[in-house]
């Protein structure tokens, strides 16, 4: 099963988050991406959110892990704020 959350806005996609659930259970993933006109409006920590209780609603999975580099403060700040916790660097 692969899901994906779109928020559209005029005809253009404003927020993209998808699941993937093909891969090994320890290694399932969460991506996403915002369009440059629409960050930091809020768009990609509420579509996160719907993705990640989706996910628990409709799998066995107890935890998601997140893979970001150091230098993604904004992106580490989106998973902040969705409940994600930093583990190591």
């Amino acid at each position: 099963m692969r899901s994906d959350i779109m928020w559209c806005k005029n005809n253009m996609t404003a927020v993209m988050v998808k699941y993937n659930d093909k891969l090994d259970p320890s290694k399932r993933e969460v991506a996403y991406a915002i369009s440059k006109d629409y960050r930091n409006l809020g768009y990609t920590t509420e579509a996160v959110k719907g993705m990640v209780t989706y996910i628990f609603n409709i799998t066995s999975l107890k935890e998601i892990v997140a893979i970001v580099k150091p230098f993604n403060i904004v992106s580490r700040r989106v998973l902040e704020k969705t409940g994600f916790k930093h583990i190591r660097a």
